[in-house]
């Protein structure tokens, strides 16, 4: 009920409405309609002004060259508006400190911390977690028990594998979220197959059908990055909740689920 309010609030300009919503009721911003449609996307079609500086200030997504970003950019009402856009940059504090979950795990990729392994692809190096990726990638879980047992340090030397895409994969097992620039959406599918991430595949598939149809039907507008969000990280939550009750002692999983 929230999100259909926030969305409602929007194409109305209530800005009092989605602070509420925003502040008091921590509904997520950069949330999807049925239309793949986001509040921001909303509020500049309808020109509202001022709620459109108050949504990029608290973390809606606007980059440009992506699909989200062109997209607000081509709808926008306003000169003003498209001057708002093109001028912003994301403020993530806010929005960082309404999903700590999410935070950690991308601060987890990307600095390394704890870190028991380390894939070297054709000259960049990638600092990964064992555990993490076994417990979202059946490829990754068995490889780790077979080929790579024991080994700190694995290169992935196969030509086909390029390092941007490697890198997307990462991000995607860690956060459920993914940005790749669109030249390397066919090296990112081939991955995807390699790991057995159909759900992966599928969405990659589905926004590079959607960036297409605007693209086309958008003379003008260029769209660069790809970004995939799953959801509500549904997938993401529940393999990383599974690996957390391997790691109990079998004591206190009894007493948890008691």
């Amino acid at each position: 009920m929230d999100t259909s309010d926030l969305f409602s609030s929007c194409r109305k300009g209530d800005i009092f409405r989605v602070r509420y919503l925003v502040e008091q009721r921590d509904v997520e911003l950069n949330v999807r309609d049925k239309w793949d449609s986001t509040p921001l996307y909303y509020a500049c079609l309808c020109g509202h002004e001022e709620l459109v500086r108050y949504l990029l200030a608290n973390g809606a997504k606007c980059e440009v060259n992506t699909f989200d970003g062109e997209r607000c950019l081509y709808g926008a009402l306003s000169d003003t508006i498209r001057r708002m856009l093109k001028d912003y940059k994301q403020i993530t504090a806010k929005c960082m400190q309404r999903d700590y979950y999410d935070d950690f795990l991308q601060r987890l990729l990307e600095q390394g911390s704890y870190s028991d392994t380390m894939f070297l692809v054709h000259g960049e190096s990638f600092c990964a977690h064992r555990c993490i990726l076994s417990a979202r990638s059946p490829y990754f879980a068995e490889m780790f028990e077979t080929k790579w047992k024991g080994k700190k340090m694995i290169a992935l030397k196969h030509p086909l594998i390029n390092p941007a895409a490697f890198g997307s994969i990462l991000q995607y097992l860690y956060t459920g979220r993914m940005d790749i620039d669109v030249e390397h959406v066919e090296d990112c599918k081939r991955l995807s197959k390699q790991c057995r991430l159909q759900d992966l595949i599928e969405e990659l598939e589905e926004k590079c059908k959607k960036v297409y149809e605007f693209v086309s039907s958008k003379p003008g507008t260029c769209v660069k990055v790809l970004t995939v969000e799953p959801s509500g990280n549904g997938r993401l939550h529940e393999d990383l909740a599974m690996l957390a009750d391997c790691a109990l002692p079998a004591e206190l999983r009894v007493l948890i689920r008691g």
